[in-house]
Order: C-alpha cells, then sequence, then structure tokens
C-alpha cells in the first residue's frame, strides 16, 4: 500500500512537472481543433478578400480544419478591426489587415477604440503598389493631363477612397498640396466596387493597387496614369511613376495575418509555420502569379518589428503636420 502511494505522488508530480514544462507546447499541438474565423474589413472580391482566401484554402489543407473568411466592410478596414481587437486571444478569430490603414486610423479618427498594439502580427504576405486609374475612355493619358484639368475645375474630377484620412485619401492631400489642385473624395467598400464604378464611368479615377486593376488594364478596359512607387513596376514596364511625373510619392500596400493582443506564442509559431509552407505552395504561388500579387513574406517578431517602426515614423508625421 504504501509503495503504491508513493508511486501515485511520483506519477502524478511527473505530469505536473510535464505540464508545466511542456503543457503549453502541447495545447498548441492540438491548435486547430475546430473552424477559424478570418475576419475582413473589406467587400468579397476586392484584393484583401481574394488573399484571405488563397491563404485559407492552404491553411485548411494544412490542418484539416475550416478557415471561414468574413468580409465585415466599411471605416476602411475599422470594422473587422474593432471586433478582432475584442475576440478572444485563442487562435479561433484572426483577421487580415492593411498596412498603412493600420497607422492612420487610430491617429486621424479620434473615436477609434483599437491601434497597432490591439493585435499580435503573424505574418505579412504582400506588398502590392499602389497606381491612379482611368477608364480606357477617359481623355486623360497621363498624371498632367488630369492635374491640368483639375487645375481649371476645381472638384469637378473625383477619384476613391476606403476611409476618410486613410491612405489613398493622404495620397489625394498631397497631390493637392503639389500640384495646387482640389479632387472630390468618393468612399466605397473595397476595389471590386470601385472597378465596378470606373468600368461604368461613374466616376473620373480610381485609387488601387496593381493586383486589383492589372487584369483590366491588360484587358484595355483600363488605363493607369501614374504608379506609387520609386521605380516603376515589372508587371506595367509601361507606366510612369509618380515620382518620375514630378510628384514624389510613394506608397505601397502590404497587406497580412494578425490575432487579438495576448495570443499565446505557441499558437502563434504554429501559425507562422503554416503560413510559411503555404505561402512556398505551387498552388499559392500560381494564384499569386494569377492576381499579380507580389509575395514579400514578413513573419512574427520581424513583421511586429516592421510595422511598429513604421507606426512611430507615422505618429511623428502626424505630430509634426497634421493632416
Amino acid at each position: 500500500m504504501r509503495r503504491n502511494k508513493i508511486f501515485t505522488i511520483l506519477f502524478f508530480s511527473i505530469v505536473f512537472l510535464m505540464v508545466t514544462i511542456f503543457g503549453t507546447n502541447i495545447f498548441a499541438a492540438q491548435y486547430p481543433e475546430k473552424e477559424v474565423k478570418v475576419l475582413v474589413g473589406w467587400s468579397a472580391g476586392g484584393s484583401t478578400d481574394t488573399l484571405a482566401r488563397m491563404l485559407s484554402a492552404e491553411l485548411e489543407k494544412e490542418f484539416g480544419v475550416k478557415f471561414l473568411v468574413i468580409d465585415k466592410p466599411g471605416a476602411g478596414g475599422s470594422i473587422a478591426w474593432t471586433e478582432i481587437s475584442k475576440s478572444k486571444p485563442d487562435g479561433y478569430t484572426l483577421a487580415m489587415v492593411n498596412i498603412p490603414d493600420i497607422y492612420t486610423i487610430p491617429l486621424t479618427v479620434p473615436s477609434t477604440t483599437w491601434d497597432l498594439q490591439s493585435f499580435e502580427p503573424i505574418a505579412s504576405v504582400i506588398t502590392d503598389p499602389a497606381l491612379l486609374a482611368v477608364n480606357s475612355e477617359s481623355p486623360f493619358e497621363t498624371l498632367s493631363d488630369f492635374v491640368n484639368y483639375a487645375k481649371e475645375h476645381p472638384y469637378e474630377l473625383n477619384t476613391t477612397n476606403d476611409s476618410y484620412k486613410g491612405d489613398y485619401w493622404l495620397v489625394v492631400r498631397k497631390l493637392e498640396e503639389l500640384a495646387d489642385i482640389k479632387i472630390t473624395n468618393v468612399y466605397f467598400d473595397g476595389s471590386a466596387p470601385v472597378n465596378s464604378a470606373l468600368l461604368g464611368n461613374h466616376i473620373n479615377s480610381g485609387m488601387l493597387n496593381v493586383s486589383e486593376v492589372f487584369p483590366l488594364v491588360k484587358a484595355g478596359k483600363l488605363k493607369v496614369l501614374g504608379i506609387l512607387t520609386e521605380e516603376r513596376s515589372a508587371l506595367l514596364p509601361d507606366v510612369p511613376t509618380f515620382k518620375e511625373q514630378g510628384f514624389n510619392i510613394i506608397l505601397s500596400n502590404k497587406r497580412g495575418l494578425v490575432g487579438p493582443k495576448g495570443l499565446p506564442q505557441e499558437i502563434r509559431d504554429v501559425l507562422i509555420d503554416a503560413i510559411k509552407k503555404a505561402v512556398a505552395s505551387p498552388d499559392f504561388i500560381k494564384k499569386a502569379e494569377e492576381t499579380k500579387m507580389p509575395i514579400d513574406l514578413i513573419v512574427g517578431d520581424d513583421f511586429s518589428e516592421m510595422a511598429n517602426r513604421e507606426n512611430e515614423m507615422m505618429k511623428k508625421d502626424y505630430k509634426e503636420n497634421p493632416w
């Protein structure tokens, strides 16, 4: 009896020690055991929604559970980001984020209840250059054509934004300052409705990304007046940059995945490893090439450090020159 008692105490002591040392890893090894929600702050058919579905399809193959993409468009992504910031940090609710929107919105919208520190960065997957597009029937062939007309007709021309004082709004504001023009902003909840409005000639121009317009440009339905990169894009080599046309404005959007603050490191590591495999898979690479999404994988602490560094730069810029 005494021997059995000693054995029992020893057994449970060993079990307790193993759980203490390895417990979180054991739980992480079991993750995920059920459906995972992936929130998207824009409408279906846009580039962020498309990336979320591409990534989720690969994660489903890896884990054998459903990664359900849920679109919650509005407020430049803030509706989805408000929800993820309040979600339980158990790995079963994640969200797609767009940079630099997650920097600018908390600075410029006082009612925002979240900021960068509300999230646990997991992986930034692509970097997609921004551009200004018009309908192929537009009389504007160059950015200079657009600017010259706008000078003579203040507020007559319009362009699109996904949020008030968001990244595209800042580009338009900067262009207005540099060119001494006035443009009317029109707000949309994603690139799909912007493209529809451009194709229908319901708007004069649209601020978009390369991946969002490439098929329509190649089909001759849209044309690009300028791209907001340091150098011309290999995908659109005939399109001059804003910079070479006299307007030094640079913007590329990063899109990636985050969890709520407090997401356990073990679960974060499981997701990072799976995303690395996903992005390197032939199916994902093929779809990225088809959709013209430039893969630019930045994960874990590297993603966190990059985001924190850029966020502090944005705060400094805003403090010195608020918009």
